[in-house]
């Protein structure tokens, strides 16, 4: 059964944390943002660019990955549990070093029916080097509708796939 619970969310979110609390420019649109302790990672949508952003908030991003969707920077990802969840990443690319950012909710039919999570996963290779959980307030969730349709999809079932 289709639940319109989360994209509701995601919009209440997204209206709340507008107005400075991401690293996104101005003239960007907020797809993803959390704090992760004393950092943050948010993702930001421009004119055809999709861009990865990470640091301490309130000074300059440490990092930044950009893409238009070509350069095989950046790619998305859904999985939907037999339980009714699901969850939605994007998988940035910098060298051989992988920036997943995920979002996700556990379905009616699990144990923790309505439990949300949102994070950040770095592999190097396919080999997690540190999985963090956003803490304190989770600005923006990542859903599959605001994901920019020039962002190619993962490849099913291939080695970035999967629940975070």
């Amino acid at each position: 059964m289709f639940s319109l619970y989360p994209i509701a969310l995601s919009l209440a979110l997204a209206t709340a944390a507008t107005g400075g609390s991401t690293f996104c420019n101005p003239s960007e649109t907020p797809v993803f943002s959390c704090e992760l302790g004393r950092k943050q990672v948010s993702v930001c949508a421009g004119d055809r660019l999709l861009t990865y952003r990470y640091g301490t908030p309130g000074k300059a991003p440490e990092m930044q990955i950009s893409s238009d969707g070509k350069d095989g920077r950046v790619h998305s990802d859904a999985v939907v549990g037999g339980g009714g969840g699901q969850q939605t990443s994007l998988r940035f690319t910098n060298g051989n070093t992988h920036y997943i950012i995920f979002s996700g909710y556990a379905g009616s039919l699990t144990d923790s029916p309505g439990k949300q999570w949102s994070g950040l996963d770095v592999l190097d290779g396919t080999a997690s080097t540190s999985n963090r959980q956003c803490s304190g307030k989770m600005l923006i969730p990542l859903t599959s509708s605001a994901i920019p349709s020039f962002v190619p999809a993962d490849e099913e079932n291939g080695p970035f796939s999967g629940w975070r």
